[in-house]
């Protein structure tokens, strides 16, 4: 049988004369000088228990209790006030952060804790310690806070590469110009470091290719270490379904992923389907490694090489087969970029010689946006064997697409719209396509 436990907490109130000027009404008597009760009624089994009452702005109050079968036992608490102070969090969410990266991957976060009402100034400093960011903190009325920084300077202008101090100061009933200017008390202070570094670059790329980039492109680019990429897409278009039905008939759809073990070395993969009715379906995969050599001014360069494969590849806009790539992008007036990808590519194992791949884009990045254009050019080395004349020599495959990402502020998502035109052999195809992903 059960007991049970009644329970009364008090808030033990500041002694009147005490009270801070705040805490005082218009007749200049403090603010809840007279002890406000509360409790309630618990069951609990028999044994013996540890009780805890604890509220935001008073000091935890506990006591150790019996319970006996069908007793009721009473308890009284008294929370003290708690003195205020700040309860530095684990450390910022992005140690290391670029503000040219979109969405929530271009700031940092930092979550600390309160133990009563307040108020803070937010501040940032650069290494010579110059004030270059200044903002109030809304008043604390709860024990978790919140606090995010991009990065960039009051007029929202992204600040140099180099190590930031970010400084929070904060006091019972501190607002605005009121904060403490120095000689605040240790436990009323916080100093995190931070580092702003432009060669971060997370944003999300396409993964459709066997290297990540524009869709016809390779991009010189890699995820920092330990960041990742995930997408999804569903293709639409003149893709004809296994079945024989043409184009428009099935649900072509796409996935991938890219991950950086390293700073500069990153992975990536990819899978496509192609299903139809009645189970047939055509399925194709890629995957490549990339090296991003250190940046050299406005110019960054990378190797990579890539494999794919298609069960028929009249089915895709790209194409299977072995791959190398020197993917290039100069920066001549940032956030635009132009984009060189030659490479050698080797449709089947048997062809002696690779073919040439030329690769151009362009890339625009605005407030969360990136729009790009590119452009891929086959051409083979060396006619093959049995070639029939005007088909397999010379310019044999040009692909071309346009592609739009999206980022929502304070977000990781990355929404996507593409199309393109594939000419192969003298037939045109058109396709288009919607994602969406996710990059860490």
């Amino acid at each position: 049988m059960d007991g049970l436990l009644f329970t009364n907490w008090t808030p033990l109130r500041r002694d009147p004369e005490d009270a801070r000027p705040e805490d005082r009404d218009a007749g200049g008597s403090a603010k809840g000088a007279v002890p406000e009760t509360s409790g309630y009624t618990l069951p609990l089994p028999p044994g013996r228990h540890s009780l805890r009452a604890a509220s935001f702005g008073w000091e935890e109050a506990g006591a150790d209790i019996l319970i006996r079968p069908g007793e009721t036992v009473s308890l009284e608490l008294t929370l003290k006030p708690a003195p205020f102070r700040l309860l530095p969090g684990a450390g910022p969410v992005r140690p290391r952060f670029n503000p040219a990266n979109p969405g929530a991957l271009g700031c940092t976060d930092y979550r600390f804790g309160v133990s009563a009402p307040g108020a803070g100034i937010f501040r940032v400093f650069d290494r010579e310690g110059r004030k270059v960011y200044r903002e109030e903190l809304p008043p604390f009325t709860g024990s978790s806070q919140q606090l995010m920084w991009n990065g960039r300077d009051p007029r929202t202008r992204p600040l140099p590469d180099g190590d930031y101090t970010l400084d929070i100061e904060a006091a019972p009933g501190l607002t605005g110009e009121a904060a403490p200017c120095g000689g605040v008390p240790e436990e009323w202070r916080i100093s995190v470091l931070v580092s702003i570094d432009s060669s971060l670059t997370r944003y999300p790329l396409s993964l459709f290719g066997a290297v990540s980039g524009l869709l016809f492109a390779p991009l010189p680019l890699t995820l920092p270490r330990g960041g990742f990429q995930v997408e999804g897409n569903i293709l639409f278009g003149h893709l004809p379904d296994p079945a024989g039905n043409g184009a428009f008939s099935s649900l072509p759809f796409e996935t991938g992923f890219r991950f950086a073990p390293l700073d500069r070395l990153e992975f990536a993969a990819a899978l496509e389907a192609i299903p139809a009715s009645g189970g047939a379906a055509e399925w194709g995969f890629s995957s490549s490694p990339k090296w991003r050599f250190p940046k050299a001014g406005p110019l960054d360069a990378a190797v990579a090489a890539g494999f794919s494969w298609s069960g028929n590849m009249n089915l895709s806009p790209r194409r299977g087969g072995a791959s190398l790539h020197l993917p290039l992008a100069w920066n001549p007036v940032p956030p635009f970029s132009l984009i060189l990808g030659p490479g050698l590519y080797w449709r089947q194992w048997r062809e002696g010689s690779p073919r040439i791949l030329l690769g151009l884009g362009a890339l625009y990045r605005f407030a969360g946006f990136s729009a790009g254009l590119s452009l891929r050019q086959e051409y083979r080395t060396r006619k093959a064997s049995g070639a029939v004349s005007g088909k397999d020599e010379g310019p044999v495959v040009l692909l071309w697409a346009a592609e739009l990402k999206w980022q929502p502020p304070r977000t990781s998502l990355a929404f996507t719209l593409l199309g393109g035109l594939r000419y192969w052999a003298g037939e045109k195809a058109g396709f288009g396509g919607l994602g969406l992903g996710a990059v860490y």
